[in-house]
């Protein structure tokens, strides 16, 4: 299938030639994350179960999530400004990583509500 002269591989490799560098390495890391990150999603809640926690864990595990997502926003910012986006995004994307040790290495659902905290600080604050 040709296209305006172009082969498919060609055509594909003109449109995404803006990934390159330090941009195609984000971009493939944020990939593979998300996708490992979003494998165990399904069973999430009766992991936590497992681990002695209850409908009304999850949902506190929830709340604070999301009031931790609420507070990285000016904080990402900030931190952009003061030390560079090269810098927050290298250092944070490996804090991202090692949230999940909190998750393997879970004795019970306190560890999971601190890897959940921990992983939106990191990811969140990141994205700025």
């Amino acid at each position: 299938m040709e296209l305006h002269g172009l082969g498919l591989i060609e055509k594909v490799k003109e449109e995404f030639s803006f990934f390159r560098g330090n941009y195609l390495i984000l971009i493939v890391s944020w990939i593979l994350m998300d996708f490992a990150g979003e494998l165990p999603g399904t069973y999430y809640s009766d992991y936590v179960i497992q681990l002695g926690g209850s409908a009304t864990i999850l949902g506190v595990i929830t709340l604070a999530s999301m009031l931790a997502l609420a507070s990285v926003q000016l904080l990402g910012g900030y931190l952009a400004d003061k030390y560079g986006r090269r810098w927050l995004i290298s250092t944070l994307t490996f804090g991202v990583a090692l949230s999940y040790i909190f998750y393997a290495v879970a004795p019970s659902w306190h560890f999971i509500l601190v890897g959940a905290e921990y992983k939106i600080y990191a990811s969140y604050t990141n994205q700025r």
